[in-house]
């Protein structure tokens, strides 16, 4: 196979993919460059598929396409797979006049990648319904209820994650890091763990090494989530004593394929649109486009949870709005290592959050800041600048539609009478989530809002809520206990 994109992230991250599927690679950054490489190497090597970027400095990929259709020297035509983070409607109405079999969308996902090489190359595609398509995995049973433990320091990613395996009716409780998630297994049984490898206070493959000393933590199946899916990092993971990987940002099915091989007798349930209609009620405005953010694809990894999709969008504006700045802050001080983690974290939550854009700007920067080329970095920033600026944009604009909205619905109802039976059953029940540090506690939360009304009690449920929504289950812990004791409730 060979590979022709400018772009050395995207060169890199599509031969990693080729070469899991044990595919002979070459790659190139130029429509000439793939030219001479067709035609030079035809004696003593036969490309049998092209995969081409489309948005390409000088010779792009539609024209690439062109010439290799009507080049006499190729007398063999390789299947052709046109890529790019752009619409390719355009592209599509001249597949047939330019030699193009079929059409693949950046960020590239492995179960993706394989799906869409099959179909060019004419072969029978009989994979289990949760390697086809999102929009194809069908509900199944025995997937739900499987508890699974989430480690995941980026609150973002936590979110984006625990909203995909609640899709499936999964148990999740998060940790932040590999020391509590080392914590959390000494006081639960966990069907699988999903670990992620770079954390602060302790990283994924330490953490899992700890884990595997435990004879009875021996056959818990760890998975890896990492956004590097480079060999040696899978060999890393394996080494530390993980079973599999998947790769970031979140691609639903593989995740739940991966999932399914090694949780016992599980296979992929989604949640269909039954009892949604209170998850919607909040966001049934929500826009089906903006610009800088993939909101189709955002909301299939969320099961079309509209509602949540708007606070995570949220979430990460307040998080990331000055991201930049840090970055160029830490340039500033040679700081290296630290600029790179947040180049890597923020091409991580903006794949998550379906920016893709974005998500390519941060892996150009990441790119840049690994090999220290300078000129490399002021440019990718820049881009990275431009992309995020987009995004922003775009979400403070959903902000003011969602905080008007939330206006009318506040000033709409009454308070609500205290139900003190109700209160301790829910009290009680959302002390137990905090303990588990599951983040079902929001949901929990709001039982309780609806219960003490919006004044008396505002400051205490206003803290409780914003640790919930942080993941600082810790702070939350004595939020309740504080309001326990001020309802004086006993417990």
């Amino acid at each position: 196979m060979l590979v022709v994109d400018d772009n050395q992230s995207s060169r890199d991250i599509l031969r990693t993919l080729l070469q899991s599927l044990d595919c002979e690679v070459t790659s190139v950054s130029s429509g000439d460059a793939a030219l001479v490489k067709l035609t030079r190497d035809r004696e003593i090597l036969s490309y049998e598929l092209v995969l081409i970027d489309w948005k390409m400095p000088g010779m792009d990929g539609l024209e690439l396409s062109k010439r290799i259709r009507n080049d006499p020297r190729l007398t063999q035509l390789p299947v052709v797979i046109m890529v790019s983070t752009y619409e390719l409607e355009q592209a599509k109405k001249q597949a047939p006049h330019l030699h193009i079999n079929a059409f693949l969308t950046k960020p590239v996902y492995q179960t993706h990648l394989l799906h869409t090489i099959m179909t060019a190359l004419g072969q029978e595609v009989d994979l289990p319904a949760g390697e086809k398509t999102a929009e194809d995995v069908k509900p199944h049973e025995q997937l739900r209820e499987a508890n699974v433990l989430l480690v995941e320091d980026n609150p973002i990613n936590q979110q984006v994650a625990t909203e995909i395996l609640k899709s499936a009716d999964m148990i999740v409780s998060v940790a932040e890091n590999g020391l509590a998630a080392i914590e959390a297994l000494k006081e639960e049984k966990f069907d699988v763990v999903l670990m992620d490898v770079q954390m602060p206070v302790m990283d994924g493959l330490e953490a899992t090494r700890l884990i595997r000393e435990n004879p009875s933590h021996v056959d818990l199946p760890i998975i890896a989530m990492t956004a590097q899916a480079m060999k040696g990092d899978r060999e890393k993971c394996h080494n530390a004593g993980m079973n599999d990987y998947v790769t970031k940002p979140i691609d639903t099915v593989q995740l739940f394929t991966t999932l399914s091989r090694w949780v016992r007798s599980v296979t992929i349930r989604l949640k269909d649109s039954d009892g949604r209609e209170e998850q919607k009620s909040a966001a049934d405005e929500f826009p089906d486009n903006l610009p800088g953010i993939d909101v189709k694809e955002g909301l299939k990894r969320l099961a079309d949870n509209r509602t949540v999709y708007q606070k995570i969008l949220r979430d990460f504006s307040t998080e990331y709005e000055n991201e930049v700045n840090k970055i160029k802050e830490l340039l500033q001080s040679k700081d290296w290592s630290n600029a790179q983690r947040r180049a890597h974290t923020l091409k991580g939550v903006s794949g998550n959050i379906a920016a893709s854009d974005l998500f390519t700007a941060s892996s150009e920067l990441e790119e840049a800041l690994i090999q220290r080329d300078e000129k490399l970095i002021d440019h990718s920033i820049e881009h990275v600048r431009n992309a995020l600026d987009k995004v922003l944009e775009s979400i403070r604009k959903l902000k003011v539609v969602t905080t008007k909205e939330s206006k009318e619905a506040n000033n709409a109802e009454d308070d609500p009478v205290v139900d003190e039976t109700a209160v301790i059953k829910i009290v009680s029940q959302l002390r137990i989530l905090l303990k588990k540090n599951n983040p079902e506690a929001e949901a929990c939360l709001i039982s309780l809002q609806k219960q003490l009304g919006h004044d008396r009690y505002h400051n205490e449920l206003k803290q409780l809520a914003a640790n919930i929504q942080n993941y600082d289950f810790v702070s939350a812990r004595k939020n309740l206990a504080s309001l326990t004791e001020l309802l004086n409730i006993s417990l």
